[in-house]
């Protein structure tokens, strides 16, 4: 989790290669933060992670148009409407 609340995926084992500074609090939470220029080392209990983003050979699967997203003239294309929709 990062600050904001957001899931933010890393790798599980330390790297110290990444930029994703990872520790756990008192709730067995992980907690999440990115090194800047303000703070760019670890800090206490933290570990340095990789983004999986970074990592991940699995790629996205594709973004295909959905019927919210088409303009009705699209959704209704090769159906024949029925007598309510003329």
């Amino acid at each position: 989790m990062t600050v904001n609340q957001r899931a933010q995926m890393v790798d599980a084992t330390p790297n110290e290669l990444g930029n994703s500074c990872v520790r756990r609090d008192h709730t067995g939470r992980y907690l999440v933060r990115q090194l800047t220029k303000e703070r760019p080392t670890t800090e206490g209990a933290e570990a340095l992670h990789m983004p999986h983003h970074a990592t991940c050979t699995v790629p996205p699967p594709r973004r295909t148009a959905t019927p919210s997203r088409m303009s009705a003239t699209r959704v209704r294309h090769g159906v024949r409407p029925v007598r309510w929709q003329r």
